[in-house]
């Protein structure tokens, strides 16, 4: 039997340890939408050192020598015992049904940012140390999300942000449209797929960094003396801060920053696979290891919204049509009054909004995309990228409404033709990618090259009965071979998406490897079909069609 005394904790008359333990809340993980017992905050009491302590733990660690780790005053005894007698202690103020019916039951613990679903139904979202529809002392917040802060400091932020962004570039318009995306993403993901990662990319100087910084970068370090962006990752930092940060910031913005055109090939390679690990990652197309503290390899997955700036374009298409494209074609020139505190002022009215009627905000959403499942399609044909748009119009509509639709409506209609205008140049530059990415892959081999070209009549060929045209003409067609001047060689060739830098030369060798090229005479390559006709490279139309191979 456990007797808690003036002195301590004792069993059957024989004291165990020299403290008391009062357990004065328990919370359950906010994040599990489960009321189960998670963390215990209780007091601790050495009376022989006069010395009280409030500790918050975990319930795995809710043991006697953590206790001691924190509080070295404390002495214990019997290590089993100790830790017996504070569960029973726990379990005990579980089970107290009086708590439950006076309000004192368990609350939520947040382990991360972001909105959440309690148990009774209701949401709330943590955004930093801010709660939003629910009072701060009805919950815990971790430490790591007490890092974070938004500024909340501007008058009618929403207003004031849409009435200067229909003076700016549409471009910077999306980019604030992306941010308030991602405050509601962990929702909006539950009933629709979304894999859109925000890319904007730009020439060095045109002001990349300071659009990402004021439009995204308002979650701010509140340990820091100038609360510098929180979120914030250039292309030095390793990918496993970048990775952890993913995981970690629940539904806010994440930027990786300048990633910059190297002189080095091997930097180059670095920066471009860093771009498209966190394109899949944040598009959660692939899976974030982790090990575990225990060894193990934990599987987990982005939960941030995440934005990048790059110098350079992507060079693979299913990562390029992951990404919502904002090209930054001029130098920006952004207004003092357009900051982070101004954009984090307005990101805070938005998810006060959005938590008014959450599931009649998601319903609406499912039943835009039906609406609206054929905006774009004239203009572009990758339905990925099509419904990443359409879901930022939402998003946009959405916003809108917090800076009062029915007051200033012409105000609405330039904020909204703002981000149509956006769409539509996100749209033009992802045409023109993946027509430069189509134009450097190669369709097969240069046996197929050929041969398609030969099939589709693509060569002004001389008959064989009248040779002397060949003069005037890209070759002819012999004794069944394929005859072709040099130049009509090298110019259709090098017209081939994959093969724009090949030489001559380098043509004339692959034709050699595939055993496709009739050869006459030593030294030369090239041959007489008839005397006092052109040289040409006489190609076996019968070998050339046994080499073809199609990528």
């Amino acid at each position: 039997m456990f007797t808690a005394n003036a002195t301590g904790v004792s069993y059957h008359d024989h004291q165990i340890m020299n403290c008391q333990v009062n357990v004065i809340r328990g919370y359950y993980d906010a994040g599990k939408r489960t009321d189960e017992l998670y963390a215990v905050r209780f007091v601790v009491t050495v009376p022989e050192a006069n010395l009280t302590k409030e500790l918050l733990l975990p319930l795995p660690d809710l043991q006697i020598q953590k206790i001691f780790s924190q509080v070295p005053v404390v002495w214990y005894s019997n290590r089993n015992l100790c830790n017996r007698y504070l569960r029973e202690h726990v379990a005990r103020f579980c089970a107290d049904a009086k708590r439950a019916e006076s309000g004192d039951g368990l609350q939520p613990y947040f382990r991360a940012p972001g909105i959440y679903q309690l148990p009774n139904a209701s949401y709330c979202a943590v955004e930093g140390q801010q709660v939003i529809r629910l009072k701060q002392d009805a919950c815990c917040l971790s430490p790591d999300v007490r890092e974070y802060m938004i500024p909340d400091c501007v008058d009618m932020p929403a207003y004031q942000l849409a009435r200067m962004l229909v003076q700016l570039p549409p471009e910077v318009t999306l980019t604030v449209v992306y941010s308030m995306f991602t405050l509601v993403q962990s929702l909006i993901r539950e009933v629709v797929d979304v894999q859109g990662v925000l890319f904007i990319s730009g020439p060095s100087g045109f002001g990349k960094t300071t659009l990402a910084k004021r439009a995204c970068g308002f979650v701010q370090n509140s340990d820091s003396p100038q609360h510098e962006p929180a979120l914030f990752f250039d292309a030095g930092s390793t990918w496993a801060s970048i990775r952890d940060a993913m995981v970690s910031a629940r539904d806010l913005p994440l930027i990786i920053d300048d990633l910059c055109l190297s002189a080095g090939s091997t930097n180059q390679k670095r920066r471009t696979e860093m771009a498209a690990k966190a394109i899949r990652a944040g598009a959660n197309v692939s899976t974030i290891m982790k090990k575990s503290q225990n060894g193990e390899q934990v599987e987990m997955r982005c939960n941030a919204g995440i934005i990048l700036t790059a110098e350079f374009s992507l060079d693979s298409i299913s990562d390029l049509t992951r990404c919502i494209l904002v090209p930054i074609q001029e130098k920006l020139d952004l207004p003092d009054k357009f900051s982070a505190d101004l954009v984090g002022g307005a990101a805070l009215e938005f998810v006060r909004y959005f938590l008014e009627d959450v599931e009649g905000h998601l319903e609406d959403l499912q039943q835009f995309l039906i609406r609206r499942k054929n905006d774009f399609v004239d203009d572009c044909q990758e339905g990925r990228v099509r419904k990443n748009l359409i879901i930022l119009k939402w998003i946009a509509e959405q916003f809108v409404k917090t800076i009062g639709e029915a007051e200033d409506e012409l105000l609405s209609k330039q904020f909204l033709s703002k981000v149509n205008l956006a769409c539509q140049n996100s749209i033009a530059e992802m045409n023109r990618e993946l027509q430069e990415i189509h134009s450097s892959v190669p369709r097969g081999n240069l046996a197929y090259v050929l041969y398609d070209g030969y099939m589709k009549n693509c060569f002004n060929l001389a008959k064989e009965k009248n040779l002397q045209k060949l003069f005037k003409k890209d070759g002819a067609l012999y004794r069944g071979d394929l005859c072709l001047r040099s130049q009509a060689l090298e110019s259709y060739v090098r017209r081939q998406p994959g093969y724009h830098k090949i030489s001559l030369n380098k043509i004339v060798q692959e034709l050699m490897d595939l055993g496709v090229l009739c050869i006459q005479e030593e030294g030369t390559r090239q041959v007489k079909i008839k005397k006092d006709l052109p040289r040409v490279y006489r190609i076996r139309l019968d070998k050339l069609e046994e080499a073809v191979e199609q990528y």
